[in-house]
């Protein structure tokens, strides 16, 4: 498995490094908690792309996760990655980095978690297309939209 990757986040540059199982199995149950609901949803679309995911991370975040935990889990997200410059290699500092770029935040911490979990993401993708109600809905033209 990798131990790091280089991330490219609207033309800035991070390595994230993997979480150890004791910090990566509490967040990934947390995150579960927020992202099943909203995956379910993204997995009824006719078609659901790599932004879904980017999709899911901020409903998680904005929709369902009580506003007390957003914080912290997006600095628990940030914990082993560093911004890199050409200069330089750094922590993340939450409040310097991502002042007025909310969304950036949401992109970056997208990216963590597709790298971080990628087997998690993986088997929430299967679960999904084995998922009878999922693949009738599909079949049925329904997009899990109003």
């Amino acid at each position: 498995m990798q131990e790091s990757k280089t991330l490219m986040v609207d033309g800035k540059k991070y390595v994230t490094t993997m979480f150890s199982p004791t910090i990566g199995f509490p967040l990934a149950a947390k995150l579960a908690k927020y992202l099943f609901p909203v995956c379910g949803e993204i997995g009824k679309q006719a078609s659901p792309g790599v932004d879904d995911d980017f999709r899911a991370i901020g409903e998680a975040l904005f929709s369902s996760m009580p506003i007390d935990d957003v914080v912290p889990t997006l600095l628990e997200l940030f914990s082993t990655t560093q911004t890199q410059t050409e200069k330089m290699i750094r922590p993340i500092v939450f409040d310097n980095d991502f002042r007025g770029e909310y969304m950036h935040a949401l992109k970056l911490a997208s990216e963590i978690v597709a790298f971080q979990f990628s087997d998690f993401m993986s088997a929430i993708r299967s679960m999904l297309a084995g998922n009878r109600q999922v693949a009738d809905d599909k079949s049925n033209g329904k997009t899990g939209t109003a």
